[in-house]
């Protein structure tokens, strides 16, 4: 596999995350623009999420079935196309319908990165390959707002959608020219979404695999949350421009990114479990410090940053961690195992998402609130299930 064909695969890998992170510092202005307020803007979130969640359990299988190189196209067409109607919506039910088509289109990508990887490599080289794309995947957040912001600055947010019409062009040329099929005709399954789904009954019948999945899907909750309403906590109450906002969510990406690898490294010594409970307790000690911070209303941004920032260093520890507990907590079909992580982590970012904009734009009792919730329930799930 050269060069190119692998910078393609990384790419197909940062389609999804770019299209949720890209225009969070736009995300106060289309909601103005639609006529709705933050709970309104946040719902574009939960449908683009729905739409990756439950685009990887229906594309994933399909591929199996017909190969990679087909799915692949028709997902960065339907990206362009969708991602140009979110430019042209003029009202909130357009706008959510088509992101919601949108993230359809993105989890082909995203599930299909990984799927072509499976098909190309094993063991350590596997391991390998998985490493870039989740480096890839880390490096998203930090650039999309940045380049959104940039934008902003310049123009109006349908040219961030614009933008992505050119990503999923590129994309789709870059497979017809570049993508060879990796899945051959002698290795394709039948069976498709109805042996996907039986493999997912069976590992919930796994006590130790469910209960890091509801651990993932709970901590989930809390980083989507944040995704949320940090735009509005940071540009509607502390008057943060775009551009700021965006070197903001930047930081707290790179904190996401070093507590992963910091937990990584010290699980080694003292074990995956007990690591991940410290990272959730962090979490739920940063949703007290948030609610404190809702009533007391400091003047400086700097003491809501922190926090902010805090939770998400909480998230980098317990995401990784409780995706990890999970892959080793089961027996076989491995890639089901793998899908159901990640199904999981986006339905709670379309649970989480319309939450914390019920108190309005200009609040975040909201999200402190749900960080202490989900944090709460997953220190429960971990001593009921997660570590029996």
């Amino acid at each position: 596999m050269n060069t190119i064909t692998i910078l393609l695969i990384a790419f197909m890998a940062a389609i999804g995350p770019l299209s949720t992170d890209i225009y969070l510092p736009g995300l106060p202005n289309i909601a103005a623009d639609l006529g709705t307020n933050a709970s309104g803007g946040q719902l574009s979130l939960t449908a683009c999420f729905l739409g990756l969640a439950i685009g990887q359990i229906i594309i994933g299988p399909w591929s199996d079935g017909v190969g990679r190189r087909k799915p692949a196209i028709l997902s960065f067409i339907g990206f362009a196309i969708t991602s140009f109607f979110c430019s042209t919506a003029t009202t909130l039910p357009m706008f959510l319908l088509w992101r919601f088509v949108q993230g359809l289109a993105g989890a082909g990508c995203i599930v299909l990165a990984r799927s072509i990887a499976s098909d190309k490599f094993s063991g350590n080289e596997l391991t390998r390959f998985i490493a870039l794309l989740v480096l890839i995947s880390s490096v998203v957040p930090i650039a999309g707002p940045i380049i959104g912001g940039f934008i902003l600055e310049k123009f109006t947010w349908p040219y961030i959608f614009m933008l992505l019409t050119v990503a999923g062009i590129i994309g789709s040329i870059g497979v017809l020219w570049q993508l060879p099929e990796t899945l051959p005709l002698e290795k394709r399954m039948a069976g498709g979404l109805k042996t996907s789904l039986h493999n997912m009954r069976i590992l919930w019948q796994n006590t130790s695999y469910r209960g890091y999945l509801l651990v993932q899907g709970l901590t989930a909750m809390g980083l989507f949350g944040y995704i949320g309403a940090a735009p509005f906590i940071m540009e509607e109450i502390y008057g943060f421009s775009p551009s700021e906002f965006s070197i903001f969510f930047g930081i707290g990406s790179a904190s996401f990114a070093a507590a992963a690898q910091i937990s990584g490294r010290i699980s080694k010594a003292f074990g995956e479990p007990q690591i991940l409970k410290l990272g959730i307790g962090l979490g739920g000690l940063i949703g007290c410090g948030l609610l404190l911070a809702s009533f007391i209303q400091p003047e400086t941004p700097y003491i809501v940053a922190a926090l902010l920032i805090g939770l998400i260093f909480s998230c980098g520890v317990t995401l990784p961690l409780s995706f990890s507990c999970g892959m080793n907590s089961h027996v076989g079909i491995a890639g089901s195992a793998s899908g159901l992580l990640g199904v999981m982590s986006f339905l709670a970012g379309a649970v989480a998402s319309p939450l914390v904009g019920l108190g309005g734009s200009h609040t975040m009792w909201p999200l402190a609130i749900l960080v202490m919730v989900v944090h709460g329930g997953a220190i429960i799930v971990m001593r009921r299930w997660a570590l029996s």
